[in-house]
């Protein structure tokens, strides 16, 4: 019987811990996972976008809510939720009709926005009057709110603790406007920011800070304001 060599035949035993795992070696699995991954990776980036849209969504709601909200509403809350109590009844966004102070601005269109007054100030009511190219914040303070403000001054002290600051901001004393309210200043109308006004009234003390007009327009929307007081 004649002898068969099976030597060549047989493979070497392999000694795998010192054979190095390549992705050469396994192509097929790798192309496989990548497959797998792929549909995963698409959900993930939809589901993100899809969060995106809400939150947007969210956002412009909220901020719809807001704007178009009632103004007794928008004002009745102060920055950390508290209700605000209007001393007096006092709303200085109905001190001057919005078709009287667009024309002493020559405007087409004022929009008066009730605001609460922020933490701290002691204000009985504010608003932002809103025009074109710019804008007027008015504070009115009257008795009963520095009372309950904790401000023991009368109107006019507190008037003149106002224009005393007025001359530290401003680094010079406040320039006096004749023919508004009781007592009137005018500050930072010559490149001071804000430029303000204050007003001394028979029932209030109002500060306006304006921006995109001039002194000579904002003592007329004073005027407009306290034509009825």
């Amino acid at each position: 019987m004649d002898h068969v060599d099976t030597t060549s035949a047989i493979e070497a035993p392999v000694d795998w811990r010192r054979r190095p795992v390549t992705s050469a070696k396994y192509p097929r699995i790798l192309v496989v996972h990548s497959r797998l991954a792929e549909p995963y990776m698409a959900r993930r980036r939809s589901r993100l976008a899809r969060n995106l849209i809400v939150l947007a969504l969210l956002a412009a709601a909220a901020f719809a809510a807001w704007r178009f909200a009632p103004e007794s509403l928008r004002g009745a809350f102060d920055r950390d939720g508290s209700r605000t109590v209007v001393a007096g009844g006092l709303n200085a966004c109905t001190m001057a009709a919005p078709e009287v102070l667009a024309q002493m601005i020559g405007r087409v269109a004022v929009e008066p926005r009730r605001t609460a007054p922020a933490q701290g100030v002691p204000a009985a009511s504010t608003c932002t009057w809103v025009f074109f190219g710019g804008q007027v914040v008015g504070r009115a303070f009257s008795v009963d709110s520095l009372r309950a403000g904790s401000v023991n001054l009368g109107l006019s002290d507190y008037y003149r603790s106002i224009v005393t600051g007025l001359e530290y901001e401003f680094k010079q004393v406040p320039a006096t406007v004749i023919g508004i309210g009781e007592e009137a200043v005018a500050a930072g109308f010559d490149g001071g920011t804000p430029p303000q006004m204050v007003v001394l009234g028979s029932d209030l003390v109002l500060t306006l800070e304006v921006a995109g007009i001039d002194r000579a327009t904002t003592e007329a929307f004073a005027r407009a304001l306290l034509a009825n007081r």
